[in-house]
């Protein structure tokens, strides 16, 4: 082998080792890369896990918290809402009716505050109890109507409830709660209705009922949509006057109920659809 063939040879074995060392090196370096995507996937992960916990914690503390403020401010609030519709009844003066009784509905309002915001609470930490009993769809939206037919009526309203192919139909369901649902949607409905039509309809199509509340109201901006059954957003405290609760717990009884609610705007006012299984 001549000196210029042996000079070849090792040269070439030099870049072969030295691409070998470059290889292992880049192996080396990928390992440890992918090593390090782990941890650092792995502690995310723990953090998140962390964090959901250290929520899920705080509602349920926070229910707890407006579980036990609530039942304080119920009982003063029953005595003084029976206080002053007894007084409304005596009180022989229009005027004096009059301040008693809008008295009387601010009381309420307090009252249907506390209820939504336990409702909330309760649903967000996942402690929303449900107890469900078959019951006639029927009574729970003739009911319903006839406890805002009143109101409607002060509202220079019509206030129709149609239980349509629902009579007779049951369903398995916690009628105090939805009963509660009702009255949220109803509210609403009434509300923003003046000199229109509030209609309740119960439909029973294949499988599931639907309660649906729809006013001739003004309807709501569009910019409210996406945030509609979230709490205390301020859009829709702007909008309305309040604290966008009364959807916000609507909606979360109709989950805890299996099933949904949703907004099928028509051409006027609004329209919720609350759907239930059977």
């Amino acid at each position: 082998m001549t000196a210029h063939a042996a000079g070849e040879r090792t040269l070439r074995s030099q870049a072969e080792r030295r691409a070998a060392e470059a290889e292992h090196r880049a192996a080396v370096a990928e390992r440890r890369a992918v090593d390090a995507e782990r941890r650092a996937a792995a502690l995310e992960a723990t953090l998140e896990a962390r964090v959901a916990q250290e929520a899920r914690a705080a509602d349920v503390a926070k229910a707890r918290l407006l579980a036990a403020v609530s039942h304080q401010v119920f009982t003063p609030v029953h005595q003084a809402q029976g206080s002053l519709e007894l007084a409304g009844t005596a009180a022989s003066d229009p005027w004096v009716r009059d301040q008693l009784t809008r008295a009387c509905a601010a009381i309420g309002g307090i009252e249907r505050m506390f209820r939504n915001l336990l409702v909330v609470a309760e649903a967000d930490a996942g402690r929303l109890a449900v107890a469900p009993v078959d019951t006639p769809v029927a009574t729970l939206v003739e009911a319903a109507g006839d406890r805002w037919r009143r109101r409607a009526t002060q509202q220079a309203s019509l206030l129709i409830a149609d239980v349509g192919d629902a009579a007779g139909v049951m369903v398995a369901t916690d009628e105090l709660r939805l009963a509660h649902a009702l009255d949220e949607l109803l509210h609403n409905a009434v509300r923003f209705t003046h000199g229109g039509i509030v209609r309740i309809v119960a439909a029973a199509p294949p499988g599931t009922v639907t309660v649906s509340v729809a006013d001739e109201g003004p309807g709501l901006p569009p910019e409210l949509v996406e945030h509609l059954f979230e709490p205390f957003t301020g859009e829709t405290s702007h909008a309305t006057g309040g604290l966008g609760l009364g959807l916000a717990a609507a909606a979360r009884i109709a989950r805890a109920l299996g099933g949904h609610l949703d907004r099928a705007a028509p051409e006027r006012g609004e329209r919720f659809v609350l759907t239930l299984p059977r």
